[in-house]
């Protein structure tokens, strides 16, 4: 095997230098897959809290129409307390 110069390698240096590039490459390898699991448990952690306020929303919204029902015919909280705003 000859480099680009033409000048023949030795078998052991060229296996040492083999052998780091790949160590080099692993390392790479490794930091950016660590990198995508941490975008990756971000997302995940992002899209549980949008499901979260998603189905909190609706429940929310339900909740404020049953009290406007409620206090539009007269069942609100204070309806059993007469005119009390008039104490």
């Amino acid at each position: 095997m000859a480099d680009s110069d033409g000048k023949v390698l030795d078998g052991e240096q060229t296996r040492n230098d083999l052998t780091k590039t790949l160590d080099s490459a692993k390392n790479v390898f490794n930091d950016k897959q660590s990198v995508f699991k941490i975008f990756s448990d971000a997302k995940a952690e992002l899209n549980a809290k949008v499901k979260a306020v998603n189905d909190a929303v609706p429940a929310k919204a339900q909740a404020d129409a049953q009290a406007a029902q409620d206090i539009a015919l007269g069942r609100g909280a204070f309806s059993n307390a007469g005119d009390w705003w008039r104490i």
